[in-house]
């Protein structure tokens, strides 16, 4: 029964009964007739222009109901086009409120998140460019499920980097911890990037992870016609030098936020560096896990070294950001294991220290660079060191799972 049917029931019952009344000839014949009548008709004239308005009402309704849902499928069109190109936290901010989308900024203390695949560029050149491409959705779309977990906010991809802050734009109880614990999970979740990666024929991965709470700015930058919303300060490019730091599979965080988590999480290594832009030292952390609420402990994914019974010798040379040193250096590779290498040469180096090796004595295909970062200066008659690879070709990462199956056969 329609809505108009339902409200005129009893004026309807009211109008068939003053319509059979003024048939009844007794009653035309009445001195009252003549007034009864007009009354009726006024009474008709009423009630037909509130049908009128009711049909009206109707129309706009169904109208009105079908401006909603066109408006909710655009609404979710628009959602999930900006969701795209922006984390799902900056989307509702923007469509929520218009003041969402006013340039300007606030002061407020976050954690901030710089991520970096190590060795990615020289991996980058080896591969056909639809490679790259696919190598780093695989990577991104792993690593976009686990960020909002942990109530992180993606604020840009910078090539094969993230910048993830917590505590912006909304605002979330201990941001430090969510951070430190969002790493970790990041950096175990690599496994499944790798198989994903192996199964499509392309290399593995290795991240770095750099952490720093500070107060930063953060808001929308830009112009009228085209902004941003991003964070920056020397917060920001803290996390950044923090980052450079890194090894593939680390965690590093700076003082603060160690200072913030100190009761929950197991820290495994202290170190004092100087980055660039910093006034004096920094201390720098290494993060194995953190405790109740989030139970995340970094899983370790290397073996124990083999020491090779053929030493592997190589040249090297040490660089700083993206100055590479002319000078060659030689080594000797005396122990191995899939990710790192014992090193030993009459060349002074530091803990930290980036250095590009090429093998010697090999065939022209062997020839490729490989690269490493100095992780421990060791305690022995000669200079000896070890490092951690950050990207090696697969041919040369094969020669050496060769070198180590060999040494264990011979030494078991």
């Amino acid at each position: 029964m329609t809505e108009e049917k339902t409200i005129f029931i009893a004026e309807e019952k009211v109008i068939k009964e003053s319509e059979t009344l003024l048939t009844e000839k007794s009653f035309q014949g009445s001195a009252r007739f003549g007034d009864y009548k007009k009354l009726y008709d006024g009474y008709m004239r009423i009630f037909k222009q509130l049908r009128r308005l009711i049909r009206i009402s109707d129309k706009e309704q169904l109208r009105m109901s079908k401006l909603n849902r066109d408006l909710d499928v655009r609404n979710a069109f628009i959602k999930d086009t900006l969701g795209r190109y922006l984390s799902d936290e900056i989307v509702d901010s923007i469509l929520e409120s218009p003041e969402g989308l006013e340039l300007g900024g606030e002061r407020r203390k976050i954690t901030v998140m710089m991520t970096d695949l190590r060795g990615f560029t020289a991996i980058s050149e080896r591969i056909k460019p639809e490679q790259v491409v696919q190598m780093l959705n695989n990577y991104f779309n792993v690593m976009l499920e686990v960020i909002p977990k942990y109530d992180g906010t993606v604020l840009e991809f910078i090539g094969d980097a993230l910048i993830v802050c917590f505590g912006a734009p909304h605002s979330i109880d201990q941001p430090a911890h969510s951070a430190v614990a969002c790493s970790i999970a990041m950096q175990n979740q690599m496994s499944v990037v790798n198989e994903i990666n192996q199964s499509q024929g392309l290399p593995n991965l290795e991240m770095g992870i750099g952490l720093n709470t500070d107060e930063v700015i953060l808001g929308n930058i830009g112009s009228s016609t085209r902004q941003k919303y991003t964070v920056i300060g020397k917060g920001v490019n803290m996390a950044s030098r923090i980052e450079s730091y890194t090894v593939g599979g680390q965690v590093l965080i700076s003082e603060s936020v160690r200072n913030e988590t100190v009761n929950s999480i197991r820290i495994d290594k202290m170190q004092q560096v100087a980055p660039k832009g910093a006034e004096a030292p920094i201390k720098i952390f290494t993060v194995g896990g953190i405790a109740e609420p989030y139970h995340v402990v970094l899983r370790e994914h290397d073996q124990e070294f083999v020491d090779i019974q053929k030493e592997i010798p190589i040249t090297f040379t040490s660089f700083k950001g993206k100055d590479i040193g002319a000078k060659h250096e030689s080594a000797i590779i005396t122990r191995l294991t899939a990710k790192r290498a014992t090193i030993k040469t009459d060349q002074k180096l530091e803990v930290l220290q980036d250095i590009k090796m090429n093998l010697q004595g090999v065939d022209s295909d062997m020839k490729s660079n490989f690269y490493g970062k100095i992780s421990v200066i060791l305690e022995t008659e000669a200079p000896h060191y070890e490092l951690h690879f950050t990207a090696i070709p697969i041919e040369i990462l094969s020669y050496f799972k060769a070198f180590v199956k060999l040494s264990q056969e011979e030494q078991g």
